[in-house]
């Protein structure tokens, strides 16, 4: 079934306007027999067309949209479509992007061995800037960089056994302001969303001091009395020192280091931070600004594998380039024959310019917002890069994020993204932003995405006299069907679809995989209501640690009313080494039903409460157990665990409450276990850890009275078993692949 068929038909009306990049002109008519050349030009007529809800701009196929500027929607073009046209449902999308045509320009050799360069003109030197992005033939070049990387889509970090020491916390300011707020739900006070004795029942944030960086400058982790596993507070490193130059035979001074960008990730994996470097000598780099790409900072201990790019003297293997804002040259190693646009001049070669945004729907405020608005069958391609632009820590969750998207909707109402392609685009791809009601974002492809592909992002409303107030935030939102991969080049922290403050979002039939961290990704639990329902999720956690696929936490409270149930369902989630928590409800969770999935290779983790798990197929997952405990302090579960079956190799097989302070989680007041099937494939007796005992199957149930009418074997299920399995369990799937 083509793309086409899927998408709605719409009729021709005389007030549609025509736009063809190639052969239009602005002096046109914009029929489609004379249509305009610019969509800006476009927008103005489309703007004196009425009524307003049969408003459309039709993009022709042909030459690509080469903007200049950002595509700016109003309330004015509320009801406006903007659509390409495809003369065959295999064709190509038109294609709207900001890249400087290259091809056909003069090149000659540099100085620099294998290395060739071309002059820049002023006029393209005056829309770049030092992080843009090279392709050819629309495959990405490699910014010069330390260590060597080969794929543009693969990663290679320098070990973290290379650093001598990490420098101290620059000094910051005291903190401007603290709140540490105990909250309950403003519709009913006596009900609390957790219990009183446990950390995750207030409104923490720290103002100014160390996360002045952050726009705004607040964080929940700048709070010194906030609670998180793993709790410290908020630092960043100043310098990384080596024992000696990491860098071998590229061992020369670097003539202008304050275009070099250091990473490095998290000590413990929980992300990428990204410093600008203000100074270099042989044995170390002292950074400048940056690392908000991260929420939790790194509690005093420094980083872990890193690399550098952007640095001249590191240009020295194929596919390298380097972009002189200095001298106006670029700088690139063909790395064949086909790829040397100075042997090969009919090589497409594209430099993207400072573009964030190539269509932004900005409403006025929640009261004046865009409505209805379709943007549909359109190809984005290269956006600039936004992990050094302003980030926001907007909840309780361990991520920030850039407010921005290449298609950017805000204070927006009853609109539709769909069957869009989003290729090679540096930042998020799709971003609803503020207020967003009845937005669906459906049908569309995601490849090579810098950070996600999808985005929900309310307002924190944290610069408000009462910031645990929520005006402005996502509701009623639809992700239904699109396709994402290759997310999270640059920014690590990042996710095929990631959501923060919204409310009843449902993330529908989409398949999502190969992201360094989260598939699908909960910052926080405002709102509630969402629905995860029959997504196919796998390759994730392939770059950062301690994640699952699916993840979420619930860490701040709002004033808000008592929060309707969440519910996973019917999805196909596989884990990888790094991420083997399949399901992983994180810090605070609280209220989720999980059901009818099917969890391959990860375990179901509970920490939180009042989290419900039921007929859910759990299949060797590659670390711990079928259901893994790890609450934080006093926090009465009220988990259920029932009518479940894991088949397993790993002990302990089914339960692992493996700290001494986790022991009571075995309790039936805690945890109930019932009516479940396990499969276990080794010869070890351990079947639950509670504490510091290791319990066969008798004692589990018989201390613990656990697993009533559960069934327990010591054999290996058939292919043919595990198949119709999967078939009950995931309905809407038509074959299994085996």
């Amino acid at each position: 079934m083509g793309r086409d068929s899927l998408l709605p038909v719409y009729s021709q009306a005389s007030s549609d306007v025509y736009v063809h990049a190639g052969t239009g002109s602005d002096t046109s008519s914009g029929t489609r027999t004379f249509p305009f050349k610019t969509i800006e030009r476009a927008l103005q007529e489309s703007r004196k067309s009425t009524p307003l809800s049969k408003r459309k701009i039709i993009l022709l196929p042909g030459s690509p949209y080469r903007i200049q500027n950002t595509i700016s929607l109003s309330p004015l073009d509320s009801g406006l479509v903007i659509m390409g046209e495809t003369q065959a449902k295999t064709a190509a999308r038109p294609r709207i992007s900001s890249a400087i045509s290259l091809t056909g320009v003069s090149w000659e050799h540099s100085t620099i061995p294998n290395v060739i360069r071309t002059k820049l003109a002023a006029a393209d030197m005056a829309r770049v800037d030092h992080l843009a992005a090279l392709y050819l033939n629309d495959n990405p070049a490699i910014r010069a960089r330390f260590p060597n990387l080969d794929d543009p889509l693969g990663f290679r970090y320098h070990p973290a056994g290379s650093v001598s020491s990490w420098g101290k916390p620059r000094k910051t300011a005291a903190l401007t302001r603290r709140i540490n707020r105990l909250m309950v739900p403003a519709d009913n006070p006596s009900v609390a969303y957790h219990p009183r004795s446990i950390p995750y029942n207030r409104f923490s944030a720290g103002y100014g001091g160390a996360c002045s960086h952050f726009d705004p400058p607040v964080s929940f982790f700048c709070e010194p009395a906030h609670y998180a596993q793993g709790g410290c507070p908020y630092t960043l490193p100043s310098s990384v020192t080596f024992p000696r130059n990491p860098f071998g035979t590229t061992a020369k001074p670097w003539t202008k280091p304050h275009t070099a960008y250091f990473h490095s990730l998290h000590w413990y994996g929980w992300g990428l931070w990204t410093f600008q470097v203000r100074s270099q000598t042989a044995t170390q780099i002292i950074f400048d600004k940056g690392g908000w790409q991260e929420a939790r900072g790194d509690c005093g201990t420094g980083g872990s594998g890193w690399f550098v790019e952007n640095v001249i003297e590191l240009l020295d293997y194929p596919n390298e380039f380097f972009l002189d804002m200095d001298e106006g040259y670029l700088y690139y190693y063909p790395n064949s024959m086909e790829r040397n646009p100075m042997l090969n001049p009919s090589l497409s070669v594209e430099l993207t310019t400072a573009v964030r945004r190539f269509i932004e729907v900005v409403g006025e405020s929640m009261d004046k917002p865009v409505r209805d608005v379709t943007i549909r069958n359109i190809e984005f391609f290269g956006a600039h890069t936004t992990h050094m632009d302003p980030f926001i820590a907007p909840s309780g969750g361990d991520w920030t994020i850039h407010r921005g998207g290449a298609v950017h909707l805000e204070h927006v109402e009853n609109s539709l993204v769909q069957g869009n392609f989003f290729f090679w685009c540096a930042g998020n791809a799709v971003l609803l932003n503020k207020h967003i009601r009845e937005v669906s974002v459906e049908y569309n492809e995601f490849w090579g995405i810098g950070a996600s592909a999808i985005a929900v992002v309310g307002d924190p409303n944290f610069l408000a006299e009462e910031p645990w107030k929520i005006q402005e935030y996502a509701d009623k939102v639809r992700l239904y069907r699109n396709v994402a991969a290759e997310v999270g080049l640059i920014v690590k922290q990042s996710a095929a679809t990631f959501v923060t403050i919204g409310k009843r979002i449902t993330i529908e039939q989409n398949v999502f995989y190969d992201g360094p961290r989260g598939g699908i990704v909960f910052n926080d639990g405002f709102g509630g209501g969402h629905v995860v329902r029959r997504n196919v999720v796998f390759q994730f956690v392939l770059e950062t640690n301690d994640h699952g696929p699916f993840d979420t936490w619930d860490r701040q409270q709002y004033e808000e009313p008592v929060r309707p149930i969440n519910i996973l369902d019917e999805n196909l989630i596989l884990g990888t080494g790094a991420g083997p928590k399949g399901i992983d409800f994180d810090d605070g969770t609280y209220n989720w039903i999980s059901e009818n999935n099917v969890v391959v290779w990860g375990y179901q983790k509970f920490k939180g409460s009042n989290v419900f798990a039921r007929n859910n197929l759990i299949l060797f997952p590659l670390a711990s157990s079928c259901a893994f405990f790890t609450p934080q302090n006093r926090m009465p579960a009220n988990w259920v665990w029932e009518n479940n079956t894991c088949v397993t190799y790993r002990p302990p097989y089914a339960y692992n409450a493996g700290r001494a302070e986790l022991s009571t989680l075995c309790e039936y007041s805690q945890f109930q276990a019932r009516d479940n099937t396990y499969y276990y494939l080794g010869k070890d007796t351990s079947y639950a850890s509670c504490g510091a005992n290791s319990l066969t199957w008798g004692e589990w149930r018989n201390r613990y009275s656990q697993d009533a009418g559960s069934q327990f074997y010591r054999r290996t299920p058939s292919v043919d078993e595990i198949d119709t399995w999967i078939k009950a369990k995931l309905t809407w799937i038509e074959a299994v692949v085996r």
